[in-house]
């Protein structure tokens, strides 16, 4: 992909036009080139990171990695395919660990319905609200960690992930594959503070063009990940 070099020129092609705007706006838009600019840069060079969702994404791939390179992903979409042209594929292996898998599923459903409906729950406020307790802040960990546990012992129990090597694999894989987004990620958090800093976008403005920078990428780096997944290759036809 072109677009870190793009962004690796849309910086000093930014600094300019700051530069250029900052004189013919009457310091409306702050100008890179200056004193404060310079400074500003040299300051946030690192902190301009901190913006950018690295942690979600590397959660986000790592879940995904783990449901695919385990075979559940590849499992369950072959379930749906054969009830659509009722036949089976499974093996008796396979079939046992997709049920065992499920019946865990299941019981952490429980489990979780349970703490949640329990006098003085502590996964809501002191005043039984939802908002800003710590299953509103931390809904998205706990469906990742349910997916990467359920992703582990499907293939396990299935055969799929047997040795040290295979766990490693599963867990990093679309990582390893999204290497380059990550490159990606970085130029396009500099880019976005420097837009912030300069004013050339309004707030509006740029947090719609971080999304784009963000995750746009990402679904296209995701999607070539997907299929070149052991998944895909085994199954082709699941995606059709």
């Amino acid at each position: 992909m072109y677009l870190p070099l793009l962004l690796l020129l849309t910086l000093p092609l930014t600094a300019v036009l700051s530069w250029v705007l900052n004189i013919y706006t009457d310091g409306m838009v702050k100008s890179l080139l200056g004193s404060d600019g310079i400074r500003w840069s040299v300051s946030n060079l690192i902190s301009n990171l901190y913006y950018a969702p690295i942690a979600g994404v590397l959660v986000f791939l790592v879940c995904t990695s783990v449901l695919f390179e385990s075979g559940l992903m590849g499992t369950l979409l072959t379930v749906i395919h054969e009830r659509k042209w009722k036949k089976s594929t499974l093996s008796l292996k396979q079939r046992r660990a997709l049920m065992f898998t499920l019946g865990l599923f299941e019981l952490i459903i429980v489990l979780f319905i349970i703490l949640l409906f329990f006098p003085g729950s502590i996964l809501f406020t002191a005043f039984g609200s939802f908002e800003s307790s710590a299953l509103d802040r931390g809904w998205t960990g706990i469906v990742a960690f349910i997916l990467i546990v359920l992703g582990n012992v499907f293939g396990y129990a299935s055969g799929k992930l047997v040795t040290k090597s295979d766990f490693m694999l599963a867990h990093t894989s679309f990582i390893s594959k999204c290497a380059g987004y990550f490159v990606t990620l970085f130029l396009s958090a500099e880019v976005i503070a420097v837009i912030k800093y300069t004013g050339l976008l309004g707030d509006g403005a740029s947090i719609v063009l971080s999304w784009i920078l963000y995750y746009v990428p990402l679904f296209f780096y995701f999607t070539s990940s997907i299929l070149s997944s052991r998944t895909y290759q085994m199954k082709p036809f699941i995606f059709l």
